[in-house]
């Protein structure tokens, strides 16, 4: 008998990327020497997940309360945190090379001007018929009013291509926008695209109020996040199946 074909999901994925996140964070609190830059927290995310057994479940509509309760049972593992410190202490002495990490200046320039600082925009798309994540190298864009966002260094690219790595996650951090004064509130207009072969155009929708500071802020020292829903995409075949 045939094993009908079922997406599996590791569940130690978000698990770690969550540890990975508040590990950082703490660290940053505590003036911390380490590096957290959004760099070396994806390969901090990557060192653990291949270095810790993965738990996977069926992906189906009926396993999602059954994920949640998993999740809670097994959140904040001592083995996990303990990866996560061991991870960021060989990131930091082997740092990637071509991108700004903590205490390194080059390539990027505050300037004492009022701006718009962005926040960190983050986010995950799934698939729409199992709300499995997309682990394919699919590209998503961003733009901000209409227009495609420019980023606030070379560290962040627009589009932003998925990695199999981190499946369906995604990130942001625009360049500042420069305005007359501080304490300034604009509206922004973003919208994200995903445009991917085998898939349906997606495009979503959203707006940031924003206050405007004194100066730019460090992309190494932002500290505003900004979460987008889930997104979900669908293949071609199954939307032109449902017309």
């Amino acid at each position: 008998m045939e094993t009908t074909k079922q997406e599996f999901i590791n569940q130690m994925e978000k698990l770690v990327l969550d540890t990975v996140d508040d590990f950082a964070d703490s660290l940053e609190a505590h003036n911390s020497p380490i590096c957290t830059c959004p760099q070396c927290r994806l390969d901090v995310t990557c060192y653990v997940l291949n270095n810790i057994p993965p738990q996977y479940i069926i992906s189906s509509r009926g396993m999602a309360h059954l994920q949640a309760d998993y999740q809670l049972k097994i959140q904040k593992t001592a083995d996990v945190i303990q990866m996560t410190k061991q991870g960021f202490e060989i990131v930091s002495r082997v740092k990637r090379p071509g991108f700004v990490h903590k205490g390194e200046a080059a390539g990027e320039i505050i300037e004492e001007k009022p701006c718009f600082n962005f926040p960190l925009i983050t986010g995950q798309l799934l698939n729409g018929q199992n709300f499995a994540p997309l682990n394919e190298k699919q590209e998503v864009s961003l733009l901000i009013d209409g227009w495609p966002a420019e980023m606030c260094n070379s560290n962040w690219p627009n589009p932003y291509i998925l990695v199999p790595t981190l499946p369906g996650n995604f990130m942001f951090l625009p360049k500042p926008f420069f305005t007359a004064q501080p304490g300034e509130t604009r509206t922004f207009s973003l919208t994200l695209q995903l445009k991917a072969e085998g898939y349906h155009n997606l495009s979503h929708n959203f707006t940031l109020d924003l206050v405007s500071d004194s100066r730019v802020l460090s992309a190494l020292k932002t500290n505003k996040k900004y979460t987008v829903q889930e997104l979900y995409a669908f293949k071609t075949d199954f939307v032109e199946e449902n017309l």
